[in-house]
């Protein structure tokens, strides 16, 4: 297997075993193995193979193989002689147990995971036919182990699965390696021992040993004999050893003695900021160190003076306490602390404090202060510009979302700078918790990219757009088409003091449209132009259509507008106000009820009849009222534009041309009209198109 094999341990943990059951998930099904560990599946086999009544749990492998591929890499992965040295554990229970019910059930788990057959150097190979050697080794490839298996004929030595000799039964194998605590298989034979240590079989080295209780004695070389009066070497060894017990217990209470006075201290509290406004985030941060705590215990303070016994504590015992953190004397937060050996503490946190007025962290009698100013933080959040990359002249609005998210009503300012001039400035007045969305609007003349910025909240918004000339049609940026409206209207025609009936009558005496001709500039052009008009005046108005939307290139019969005013809805039939004979302006339509009649042409026209013809004149009475002088007279006068069917005020209206051209979907089919049908700026000369570049 090549050198930088990588083993993935999520893979192979949720596939071989499932260490929170502490038990084998065994691939397996009625048919036969079922598909290895790299597929990365999991299949529950009906045999399950527990482990927890013999003593053996899974979680410790399962944490080392976890923390083994978290620290070597981010993918969780690991070595693969890394993985083996991880899985020895494993092994070591399956030889245990080979031979039993349990060794089947691992060897299939094995057998599934096709990453052990990959080794050349395991001395199990699990393969049905083969039999299980007595030994085996995890160490690295690099240290090339050597393996001893018995057998008839002797020792047979192996180097992953070379055989490089056999020794006779009467002859153990020297300096030959094999690990520890796997080998119990093999007998060894008197004058031969097992070194630890190395990890080698050999010879037992003997040793002259001297009794210093036999008459001798060795001395400059040499076997003497004892003097009278001399100490047996067994009492003197004895008096050794009670002394250095004593010692070592006097060490082990102190110990204890010191380590269970241990205390955490706070060593320092921090905030951020010693002055906030309400709603501010406060962050605290409180040190802790570890000492021992003598509490005037003169025997615990005189074991503490002795430094290397205080470092030794220090230095390699952790202590765990239970911390309470205070605000102005209330509860804020208890926490387990745990310091360990030779190691502080830092602990950082927020502190949500709005009240205005002084503020005490405390912990114990250590303590920290600040203060809470009589101002309320302002959060902003969505700051949006629409649209991103808008054209020449096209409104822009620029809105955010703010929120009071102090304890305290306040007033705060708001600037608007474009490419750092102040354009605009909103006072923000918001009780506790109250959130508003503040807009900006503008436009701009000249191509190019402007810095856009709000100020005056906890934050500074800033974006970059990039303004640039129109091109397609107007309709096409709706926000365009209406701002031309607002700056071209106040230009060309006096706007009225108020937004009622007869205000709109004299806006609408002031327009005349280019002559009626069908299919070029009609009822539809006619009504686009008037209802832009009136949207640059401050008026709202709708185009009304009848009959409504109903087929993909449906051409209506007839188009007018609807207003908003002070006094109601007002209909105007737009087409009264194109050049020629059928010229009679306002257009305003009288509604069923005789409302707005005096705003009429018609009623233009009913005075100057009375006027051309006087009653001193004419055989008909003198205070003839306009209703009935319609029903006498009004049938020998030309009618044209003047309607009298109530649906001129029957509701419907669509509030922009757009809305139409993009038209709706009914039972499956987009039902729209043509934008040819509203492109009244193609019928205007160039000098008097608004939307001339």
């Amino acid at each position: 297997m090549a050198a930088n094999k990588k083993i993935d341990v999520h893979k192979f943990i949720t596939t071989v075993f499932n260490p929170n059951l502490n038990e084998f998930m065994l691939p397996v099904s009625d048919t036969g193995m079922g598909p290895s560990i790299h597929e990365g599946r999991i299949i529950y086999g009906k045999n399950k193979l527990h482990l927890s009544a013999d003593g053996f749990s899974l979680f410790q492998i399962k944490n080392e193989l976890f923390h083994l591929g978290a620290s070597q890499s981010s993918d969780f992965s690991v070595d693969y002689d890394t993985f083996l040295l991880s899985l020895e554990p494993l092994y070591k229970f399956y030889l245990k147990n080979r031979g039993n019910h349990l060794s089947k059930q691992i060897e299939a788990v094995f057998e599934s995971a096709d990453l052990m057959l990959e080794t050349d150097y395991f001395a199990i190979k699990l393969s049905k036919n083969e039999i299980y050697q007595e030994e085996f080794s995890l160490r690295s490839r690099n240290v090339n182990p050597v393996k001893v298996k018995k057998s008839d004929q002797g020792y047979n030595i192996y180097q992953g699965k070379k055989l490089l000799g056999i020794e006779s039964h009467q002859k153990q194998p020297e300096q030959k390696k094999f690990s520890e605590g796997i080998n119990e298989k093999i007998v060894l034979e008197e004058g031969y021992e097992f070194d630890s240590s190395s990890g080698f079989v050999k010879k037992k080295e003997e040793s002259n040993e001297i009794n210093l209780n036999s008459p001798q004695k060795w001395e400059e070389g040499y076997l003497k004999e004892k003097t009278r009066g001399q100490i047996k070497g067994s009492t003197v060894k004895k008096i050794f050893i009670a002394i250095f017990l004593i010692i070592i217990g006097i060490t082990v209470v102190s110990v204890i003695r010191l380590s269970s006075n241990q205390i955490i201290k706070v060593d320092k509290i921090q905030v951020n900021s010693s002055q906030a406004m309400s709603g501010d985030s406060i962050f605290c941060l409180i040190s802790f160190t570890k000492d021992i705590d003598t509490q005037g215990d003169p025997l615990t303070s005189f074991l503490n003076d002795i430094k290397p016994l205080h470092s030794f504590i220090m230095n390699n015992f952790s202590i765990t306490k239970i911390i309470d953190v205070n605000l102005d004397e209330v509860l804020l937060i208890r926490k387990d602390i745990t310091i360990d050996a030779n190691k502080t503490y830092n602990y950082s946190f927020p502190v949500s404090a709005k009240d205005p007025g002084r503020h005490i962290i405390s912990v114990g009698n250590t303590s920290c202060e600040f203060v809470i100013l009589n101002q309320s933080r302002f959060n902003g959040d969505s700051f949006n510009i629409q649209p991103y990359q808008p054209w020449v002249s096209e409104e822009i609005i620029i809105s955010v979302d703010v929120t009071n998210v102090g304890a305290i009503t306040d007033i705060k300012n708001m600037q608007l700078y474009v490419n750092n001039d102040k354009i605009e400035e909103s006072q923000i007045n918001l009780f506790s918790g109250q959130e508003k969305t503040i807009k900006f609007t503008i436009s701009e003349e000249i191509i190019g990219n402007y810095n856009i910025t709000l100020i005056g909240l906890s934050d500074k918004f800033t974006k970059i757009i990039s303004v640039t000339n129109p091109y397609g049609s107007p309709l096409d940026r709706i926000s365009y088409y209406y701002n031309i409206a607002k700056k071209y209207v106040p230009n060309h025609y006096l706007l009225p003091d108020r937004k009622n009936a007869e205000g709109l009558a004299y806006l609408l005496n002031q327009v005349k449209l280019p002559e009626y001709e069908a299919n070029v500039f009609d009822c539809s052009d006619c009504s686009a132009f008037i209802e832009w008009l009136l949207e640059g005046a401050g008026f709202h108005a709708y185009i009304v259509i009848r009959p409504q939307l109903g087929g993909v290139s449906y051409v209506p019969s007839h188009s007018w507008v609807q207003v908003e005013t002070e006094d109601g809805i007002v209909a105007i039939e737009t087409t009264s106000l194109t050049s020629g004979a059928i010229y009679a302006p306002p257009g305003i339509v009288m509604k069923p009820d005789g409302s707005f009649y005096k705003l009429t042409s018609l009623y233009r026209q009913f005075l100057e009849w009375k006027q051309e013809h006087p009653a001193d004149r004419y055989d008909y009475d003198p205070n003839i009222s306009f209703g009935e002088w319609q029903a006498k007279y009004l049938w020998n006068l030309s009618s044209f534009g003047i309607p009298t069917d109530a649906e001129y005020y029957y509701g419907g209206g669509y509030e922009s041309p757009d809305i139409l051209i993009k038209g709706k979907t009914i039972d499956n089919t987009l039902h729209y009209i043509s934008e040819s049908e509203f492109d009244w700026w193609n019928s205007l000369p160039p000098s008097n198109n608004p939307f001339s570049k």
